[in-house]
């Protein structure tokens, strides 16, 4: 499920009656929109006039103004649009797409009940909150409405979760947000928890670091279509350089393939809560621990597959299998499940990731020293059927990371 915050407080739709421009709307909506946000941004802090229009704006919204909403959809649709190429070419897919807005009408309901139940309070100025006593050890004041009647991202979410729980009767539910996040998602915890929901304890925070430094050809500020497409650019560059690459009928295809590949392993392979400093060059590094390099390796395996002339057998005669080498590589395989079990249980990729560093080294060493082609026929159908059991976890694990394997490249 993604869930997009596509409620704001009126800033980018009175900005956009300001500053808008239908024609670069529809050539680049997500670039437009974003620079029309920033303009309206900096009126919104420093022109109270502004900033009073856009909340009056959002409670328009708030309250089912159809000119307002009319508005609003229309920009939420256009970068939704944008949104799913770019997920589409990540080979991502949803079942379902959720938005803040969905809940606007469901948050009396969640008022209505914390009032009654004393959780919360009404104040003078019309405003909701919650205190928040976390076992003695700090309270804190959680605003679930403000005083001008709009609803909060944090009373928003309260009705969200209720409502999937009516509707999935999950028995997790976890918010991959980044870490900044924390404490709201304790507040959204802890009250729900006060309101007597069981399974407010089945909620769980799944927080990431952030990536700095982080910049594009394009200037600093980021879009992932741009990062895609600069990752592809530059891999296609270090194709063309490099003498071993064989792709022709395909490049650009198997050259995004690369970059999207280079970049979900750079992100994967760091402990999902740390923040790291980006570097290009690390990512799309043709020799070290990388996306390209995993790659690479499994071409190669698969290649060994393809041409050493001998049919694949699950039969084979395993004691002939004594090389160091091929004791080193069968015991990290041996290993596939664990860590599989281990990066599903912490919720951390980078240990998968961690271990397909490692056997692509078993598996260089590997093929320096078990030769298939030109070995007596027992020998060979057992070290084919080794390196072809390294390819299918190579593939298995990739594929598990959102990565589509190349047999050749």
């Amino acid at each position: 499920m993604l869930v997009i915050g596509d409620y704001n407080t009126g800033i980018l739709a009175k900005g956009f009656n300001r500053y808008g421009c239908e024609d670069m709307l529809r050539m680049d909506p997500l670039n437009h929109l974003f620079q029309v946000y920033k303009k309206a941004n900096e009126q919104n802090t420093i022109c109270p006039t502004f900033k009073d229009e856009a909340k009056l704006y959002f409670k328009k919204m708030e309250e089912g103004d159809v000119e307002s909403l009319a508005l609003w959809k229309r920009l939420r649709d256009l970068s939704l649009k944008e949104m799913e190429a770019t997920y589409k070419r990540l080979n991502i897919h949803f079942d379902e797409i959720h938005g803040e807005a969905m809940y606007a009408n469901s948050v009396e309901e969640v008022y209505n009940a914390l009032l009654k139940q004393g959780i919360a309070s009404c104040q003078e100025d019309g405003s909701i909150d919650a205190v928040i006593d976390d076992k003695g050890d700090k309270i804190d004041k959680a605003i679930l409405r403000k005083s001008d009647g709009t609803s909060l991202y944090l009373s928003r979410d309260l009705a969200a979760a209720i409502d999937r729980q009516k509707k999935y009767h999950f028995d997790s539910l976890y918010y991959v947000v980044d870490s900044t996040q924390r404490q709201h998602f304790k507040h959204l915890i802890h009250i729900l928890q006060a309101m007597g929901y069981s399974w407010a304890s089945d909620l769980h925070h799944v927080p990431f670091g952030r990536i700095l430094n982080f910049n594009t050809r394009k200037g600093n500020v980021v879009f992932l279509h741009d990062i895609l497409d600069e990752a592809q650019d530059r891999t296609k560059e270090s194709m063309k350089n490099s003498p071993t690459t064989k792709v022709t009928d395909n490049f650009e295809e198997v050259a995004d393939i690369l970059g999207i590949s280079s970049l979900i392993i750079n992100d994967f392979s760091v402990k999902r809560k740390r923040d790291y400093p980006f570097d290009w060059d690390k990512v799309l590094n043709m020799k070290g621990n990388s996306g390209i390099t995993l790659q690479y390796c499994n071409a190669r395996l698969n290649n060994i597959k393809e041409n050493c002339g001998v049919d694949l057998s699950l039969s084979c005669e395993f004691a002939c299998l004594t090389e160091p080498e091929a004791i080193s590589l069968i015991q990290h395989l041996a290993r596939f499940d664990e860590v599989i079990y281990q990066s599903y249980t912490e919720l951390e990729p980078c240990v998968l990731v961690h271990y397909l560093f490692t056997l692509r080294r078993e598996v260089g060493r590997a093929i320096k020293v078990l030769n298939v082609k030109g070995s007596s026929l027992y020998v060979a159908k057992a070290r084919l059927l080794l390196f072809h059991t390294a390819h299918l976890v190579f593939q298995k694990s990739l594929q598990l990371l959102g990565i589509t394997p190349l047999n050749k490249m």
